[in-house]
């Protein structure tokens, strides 16, 4: 009997995703598990966006499910502390996954989501206020 090997395209799936699993561990251990009163950490921020991640690397549409996360990290951050301590994760986040800066900026849009502020690599989030 022959043995069968995976497809490249399994291996490439599967290596895409031990990938992003090790950028999320990367980021749950580097980032502080809290900023002083804020409500929201790291682990959560990750949690929330991780099904956003395959649109802001490639496109496509925005799936429900990133949307409904995004808007519930979005109420989560009810204060100014909490909004900063977010956006430290995030941009914390977002190079690890090279994504698209377009596209990252395109999701509060797509998902109804006020909000006023754009990634750039050097967004200084103490700058942030709710």
């Amino acid at each position: 009997m022959a043995a069968v090997s995976p497809s490249p395209l399994s291996l490439n799936k599967v290596g895409c995703a031990l990938l992003m699993m090790i950028c999320i561990l990367v980021i749950i251990i580097t980032c502080p598990a809290e900023v002083e009163s804020a409500a929201i950490t790291c682990s959560a921020v990750v949690t929330r966006i991780t099904s956003c991640i395959g649109y802001v690397q490639r496109g496509g549409a925005v799936t429900p499910a990133c949307c409904d996360s995004l808007k519930s990290l979005n109420d989560e951050a009810k204060t100014t502390t909490d909004l900063q301590a977010a956006c430290r994760c995030l941009t914390a986040l977002i190079p690890s996954v090279s994504p698209n800066p377009s596209l990252v900026n395109s999701l509060p849009d797509k998902c109804g989501i006020p909000f006023p502020y754009r990634y750039t690599p050097s967004l200084d989030c103490s700058t942030l206020t709710r």
